[in-house]
């Protein structure tokens, strides 16, 4: 397994890990409320603050990506999991990572 940036093409499964991730937990069932009458509701939350962070100057997103080496590797490369970070501080890297975007970035243009 190793770890990349996120791409755009990574989007669907990251959307796939967040749905099933907040499926049954208290806390978001608490926020959106009404889930088994409005299912969309949740997943559409999640898709915008996910699209929202991309955007977001000062966070930079990551997955773990699955590759032949490992031991449940099923023939393809899979998206097991992703975490975004928010860098602070006032040197250089963080000036840059508190302007730069990852639409900004290569993996989007």
């Amino acid at each position: 397994m190793f770890i990349r940036p996120i791409t755009r093409e990574d989007l669907p499964e990251i959307f796939a890990i967040t749905s099933k991730t907040f499926l049954n937990d208290e806390m978001f069932a608490w926020l959106h409320p009404h889930q088994d009458k409005y299912p969309e509701d949740l997943r559409r939350t999640q898709h915008l603050r996910l699209k929202n962070r991309l955007a977001s100057a000062d966070q930079h997103g990551f997955v773990a990506v699955t590759e032949e080496s490992d031991p449940d590797w099923s023939g393809t490369s899979e998206v097991t999991g992703y975490a975004f970070y928010v860098r602070i501080g006032n040197d250089e890297a963080g000036k840059k990572w508190q302007t730069d975007t990852l639409f900004k970035s290569t993996q989007f243009s």
